[in-house]
């Protein structure tokens, strides 16, 4: 929408926002969709990438081609132990990262390949505070041993 429609409908008591201002949802309600959103999508995008339907997902974990639909769109009739478990049943892997008042987030975040840094609004500088770091995504290939070896000179 362009800026002069929208200082129209503004002027003519229309307010503009996103479904959270609406629905007026706080931080922690927010928090939750957005984390059930993600790991539904997660799901899909780890069920197509080994090549199953969603009925072949449903048999691995007991439940019917519709309920995995469901589970995929994040619908609200779906719990997020429901959308976690076909998450889990294909591999997938969340970690979480809570930094203590000592240590930073990008001090941490090397600590956990493929994160994404999530910080909270009430956070203190530096990257000091209240943060948590969640990484959602495809199971990660275990790293083999390497041993290192002292050279004689």
């Amino acid at each position: 929408m362009d800026a002069e429609k929208r200082a129209n409908l503004e002027s003519h008591g229309w307010k503009f926002g996103d479904a959270a201002e609406f629905l007026q949802l706080n931080a922690a309600e927010r928090e939750l969709i957005e984390i059930r959103q993600h790991l539904a999508g997660e799901t899909k995008r780890l069920r197509e990438r080994q090549g199953l339907n969603q009925s072949d997902l449903g048999k691995r974990i007991s439940t019917t081609q519709p309920r995995v639909a469901l589970i995929e769109a994040a619908a609200k009739e779906v719990s997020l132990d429901q959308i976690a478990k076909a998450f889990f049943a294909l591999g997938g892997r969340v970690s979480f990262v809570v930094p203590s008042d000592e240590g930073s987030v990008e001090a941490l975040v090397g600590k956990a390949p493929g994160a994404v840094r999530t910080k909270s609004p009430k956070a203190g500088p530096g990257g000091r505070g209240k943060f948590i770091q969640v990484a959602i995504g495809p199971p990660v290939e275990k790293a083999k041993a390497v041993r290192k070896r002292k050279v004689k000179s």
